[in-house]
């Protein structure tokens, strides 16, 4: 075994101990316990990582401070997930109406592409891999140019559509044909990553229910629990058989120089190494068009909308791919450098802190938990809202937190001073 690897499989260990620490400790599984325990099984991953690498004589360069650093930053980031009692009360603050006119908006925009997915589904002869490659070429047009938009606009919500769900779970008898539009929602998402041939928009979006379901358990009665339980497992049979399909395409179609489990190692572990071999001595200068080129572009200034234009100007300055896996402290490094990566996790870590110091949570903080634990989730191979269109998404989602925001704090003001005038 050489230092490289003894560096690896002790970073491996570091993260299989942090976890078993946590589950003896919570005796239960929260929130911040799922998004360690998919750190812990892609850093186990890098092991065959580095021995498929190995085999086919890449030279890497591993070393044990940029493993410390993304350990801390990783830590950080969950410790207070990992230490949250649980939600018990989601307080709407007077905005039940508007939070179900949101609901109605999303399944509205969500049900004429709905019905063009499930026929793709039927009719659709597509290779996965063939719609993958043109999805990613920008070149894929399975839509009318009606689904094409009313899609896109339902992808903007996906998080705002999985909370409500989740949310109006807890109060199902009463909004049943809401909850029946919200799921349908979720099918829709699932659907649409089957039919672009796209694994990672369909295990991000079971990943987020997952998530959401775990947060929102402690308001569901134990009747609730069980039946929820059963239906996600009933509804991960086809998930997961849909997934090998899609794996199994896009393998047959790629190259064989490795087994098919070697290559998913390779998709599920690349962050850490990546991280560690190239992006902590690499060129930081990407400038903000990895995590904020909306933002860039928005504001008038230099930047590259798509995946072809960021990668090819920086693979001719940098001699470096873009749109590979760094981990989702990788691409903040990539754009801000280690110490500007370093004060923005510790900025997402305040954050994280503030809110979750009570056991009762307002709506719209309840949105941006999910954002931050789906960002974390998604963190082991990148900041998955990388993309330009996903963060335009965000930019529209923070209208709604914005609004429900202030909109809270005025139903507060006001309930406090109609409190004030009868005790006086």
């Amino acid at each position: 075994m050489d230092n490289q690897e003894l560096i690896i499989r002790t970073d491996a260990a570091i993260y299989l101990i942090t976890f078993l620490y946590w589950l003896i400790k919570l005796k239960k599984l929260n929130v911040g316990l799922i998004i360690l325990g998919i750190m812990t099984i892609s850093h186990l991953g890098t092991i065959f990582y580095y021995t498929i690498l190995s085999s086919l004589g890449v030279y890497m360069n591993i070393q044990i401070a940029p493993y410390v650093f993304l350990y801390l930053m990783i830590v950080m980031g969950l410790y207070p997930f990992l230490t949250y009692k649980g939600l018990k009360h989601v307080n709407i603050g007077g905005n039940l109406n508007t939070i179900k006119g949101i609901a109605i908006f999303i399944i509205f925009v969500n049900l004429e592409p709905l019905l063009e997915n499930i026929y793709l589904a039927l009719f659709s002869r597509g290779e996965y891999a063939d719609l993958y490659e043109d999805k990613q070429d920008g070149a894929l047009e399975i839509y009318s140019f009606i689904g094409e938009k009313f899609m896109r606009w339902a992808s903007y919500f996906k998080i705002c559509a999985t909370v409500s769900l989740f949310y109006f779970l807890s109060k199902y008898k009463s909004n049943r044909y809401l909850l029946l539009g919200l799921f349908l929602c979720q099918i829709n998402y699932v659907l649409q990553g089957m039919n672009t041939g796209s694994r990672g928009n369909i295990v991000s979006q079971v990943i987020m229910c997952v998530l959401c379901f775990v947060l929102f358990s402690p308001q569901y009665s134990s009747h609730l629990i069980r039946k929820t339980k059963k239906n996600l497992l009933i509804l991960l049979i086809p998930i997961g058989l849909l997934l090998f399909g899609i794996t199994a395409s896009r393998y047959e179609s790629g190259r064989k120089d490795k087994s098919m489990v070697e290559w998913i190692f390779l998709y599920v572990s690349e962050g850490p190494i990546k991280f560690n071999n190239e992006m902590w001595d690499g060129e930081h200068n990407t400038n903000g068009d990895v995590n904020m080129n909306f933002l860039k572009d928005l504001l008038g200034m230099k930047t590259y909308v798509t995946y072809e234009e960021r990668n090819d100007h920086y693979i001719a300055k940098n001699g470096r791919w873009i749109e590979v896996f760094y981990t989702y402290v990788g691409d903040f490094v990539s754009d801000f450098g280690i110490i500007g990566a370093f004060f923005i996790c510790v900025a997402l870590f305040l954050i994280t802190k503030k809110i979750l110091k009570s056991d009762t949570l307002h709506f719209h903080d309840v949105l941006l938990l999910m954002f931050l634990l789906h960002f974390y989730a998604i963190g082991f191979a990148s900041n998955c809202y990388r993309s330009y269109f996903l963060q335009r998404g965000l930019f529209y989602n923070s209208f709604i937190y914005i609004y429900l925001f202030f909109a809270s704090k005025r139903f507060s003001q006001a309930t406090n001073r109609s409190i004030t005038s009868k005790q006086i």
